[in-house]
C-alpha cells in the first residue's frame, strides 16, 4: 500500500537530484512494483526509481527498467523455488481430493491475473512463462466432460 507514495517521493527525489522534470509514472507501474518482492527493500526501490529516472527522456517514464531488474531477480527466484513448491504442496496435503491439472492450472493462472490487477504481461512474468504462452492457455476452449 505503500509503493505509489513511495514512488511518488523517489520520482520527485531523483528527478531533482539529476536536475530533472519529475516524469509522470505509467498506471501499470505501480500494478509491477506490487508484485515484486523488493528483496532489497525501500533502498531497491529507491534505486530502481533513480535508475529508470537518469534514463528517462521525457514524457511517460519507461517501465522498462524495472520489468529488467524484476525479470532478473524472477530468474533467481525460479532457481530457487523449493520453498514456495513445498509450501504449495504442503497446502495440499490438507485436501480431501485433489483438483486436476486443468482445475490447478486455472486457479494458479487466475490468482496470477488476481495479484497484476488483470495485466497480462506482469501476470506471465509471475508465472514464469510469456505473455504469449499465457494468452494461449487463457484462450484455450474447455473441453467437455465427456472427452476425458
Amino acid at each position: 500500500g505503500d509503493i505509489p507514495l513511495l514512488v511518488s517521493h523517489f520520482l520527485e527525489s531523483a528527478a531533482a537530484k539529476l536536475a530533472k522534470q519529475t516524469p509522470t509514472a505509467p498506471p501499470e507501474l505501480l500494478t509491477l512494483l506490487g508484485t515484486y518482492q523488493f528483496p532489497g527493500n525501500i533502498r531497491e526501490l529507491e534505486g530502481l526509481v533513480l535508475d529508470a529516472v537518469s534514463q528517462h527522456t521525457g514524457g511517460i517514464l519507461s517501465t522498462s527498467t524495472f520489468r529488467q531488474k524484476i525479470n532478473e531477480q524472477s530468474t533467481i527466484s525460479h532457481e530457487v523455488m523449493t520453498p514456495k513448491v513445498s509450501s504449495f504442496v504442503a497446502g495440499l496435503s490438507g485436501l480431501d481430493t485433489l483438483p486436476d491439472l486443468k482445475e490447478a492450472e486455472q486457479q494458479i493462472i487466475s490468482e496470477a491475473l488476481k495479484r497484476a490487477d488483470g495485466n497480462q504481461t506482469i501476470a506471465a512474468q509471475l508465472l514464469g512463462m510469456s505473455r504469449n504462452a499465457l494468452n494461449k492457455r487463457l484462450n484455450r476452449s474447455p473441453k467437455s466432460t465427456e472427452d476425458e
